[in-house]
């Protein structure tokens, strides 16, 4: 079982023991789009992971979330929804770095 999944399990039990929750009913979760974590592949085993914690039989709902990058420009934070992004933001920038080195 992923090593991600059983931290998710001790953090949810350890959050709601702190706040004298006896039961959790509801886990919410965001993942970011390019955070390399499959949405699916947590409802998958949701349940199995939950077993036996304070969110046993909890419902789980998984919020995705865009990308940010920082514009160079103005420093405003912008959604980004594809990775193409991010390569033409490196390539502004590698072409920005070796204009200034001539």
């Amino acid at each position: 079982m992923n090593y991600r999944y059983l931290r998710m399990c001790g953090k949810c039990s350890k959050d709601a023991l702190s706040q004298s929750f006896s039961k959790v009913t509801q886990v919410t979760l965001e993942i970011g789009r390019f955070s390399n974590v499959e949405p699916e592949a947590l409802r998958f085993c949701f349940d199995v992971v939950m077993e036996g914690s304070l969110a046993e039989d909890a419902e789980l709902i998984i919020a995705e979330v865009d990308g940010l990058r920082v514009c160079q420009q103005c420093r405003r934070q912008l959604a980004m929804t594809t990775l193409y992004e991010l390569v033409f933001i490196a390539t502004a920038l590698l072409l920005k770095l070796f204009r200034a080195l001539k």
